[in-house]
């Protein structure tokens, strides 16, 4: 994944967070973007076997996207959601 930073001036109002931390995001595909959506939907599987079959699913059909289309996958994500379905 190419990552690169750059400083890009901003003018806010006087009223906004000081604490405010902004970033953009530039994709070269609509996939890229979706599998960092998707990277997002990524949840720790917990409670009962209802709640953790209702958290697990999603982790399973976004490990499978991720197998299927493996330039769009950071290992690092792979490997977390893997501990994931192992975990659930």
């Amino acid at each position: 994944m190419f990552t690169r930073e750059i400083a890009v001036p901003l003018a806010l109002p006087e009223r906004s967070l000081t604490d405010l931390e902004p970033t953009l995001s530039c994709y070269t595909s609509a996939l890229d973007q979706a599998s960092e959506a998707l990277s997002g939907m990524l949840r720790e599987p917990h409670g009962c076997f209802k709640q953790t079959s209702a958290t697990n699913h999603p982790n399973v059909l976004i490990f499978q996207y991720f197998k299927q289309f493996p330039e769009h996958a950071d290992p690092e994500l792979m490997a977390f959601s893997q501990r994931f379905l192992t975990s659930g």
